[in-house]
């Protein structure tokens, strides 16, 4: 196999790094760094790093050979801090901090995991339904604001019938899951008026309908 440059393998290696490194230090450091956070939430969130792990090393483990792991060092290191940050500032249960987050991905940030101050409200709208919205959310857009935040995502490869969305206002805590399984929309949502939905959701919609 011919081995691929440095500049073309950066994301792959950063991401098998970061996601272990991430796996590490919330494992063995969580309760330390954020006071809040109890040892099985820190479990969990390392879980799910290092499933998140398991899948890249799946698709990036050969298209990684001859690369030297050293010309990318420097570049995970920041990351890595910028992910300890990251986590210590989202952590808790006051939702305005996510307000500081548009721009970037869920799963850089933790939106999904045990630390996201969303997450009891998330849980008690999708129930058994919360493993199949991350799925869902395996390839996702970042954190964007119109009116409300909200992010959207589909399941690999299957935009078309297996996608999701997720509003959130952080002003009345309040949520909105649109979940699509085989083509066939289900919506979760807090008590309370609808919340206006963004025109990149509109169009989701409009395309599932157009299906």
């Amino acid at each position: 196999m011919k081995p691929i440059g440095l500049l073309a393998a950066l994301p792959l290696a950063f991401g098998l790094v970061a996601c272990d490194k991430a796996a590490e230090s919330v494992e063995k450091h969580g309760n330390a760094v954020i006071e809040n956070v109890t040892r099985d939430a820190a479990s969990a969130v390392a879980s799910e790093a290092r499933q998140a792990l398991d899948q890249v090393k799946q698709q990036a483990g050969e298209a990684l050979a001859g690369v030297d792991a050293s010309g990318v060092a420097a570049e995970v290191k920041r990351h890595g801090e910028a992910l300890k940050d990251s986590a210590r500032r989202l952590a808790g249960t006051d939702w305005r901090p996510l307000d500081d987050y548009v721009g970037q991905y869920p799963r850089d940030m933790g939106l999904f995991t045990e630390l996201s101050p969303i997450m009891p409200e998330l849980k008690k709208l999708l129930g058994d339904k919360l493993d199949t919205f991350r799925d869902h959310m395996g390839t996702q857009g970042p954190l964007s604001r119109d009116q409300v935040l909200f992010v959207t995502g589909n399941k690999p490869h299957q935009g078309g019938e297996n996608a999701a969305y997720l509003l959130i206002d952080t002003a009345k805590r309040r949520l909105e899951v649109g979940l699509v399984e085989q083509g066939k929309l289900t919506v979760y949502a807090s008590p309370g008026d609808a919340l206006p939905r963004p025109k990149d959701v509109q169009t989701l919609l409009t395309n599932l309908n157009s299906v």
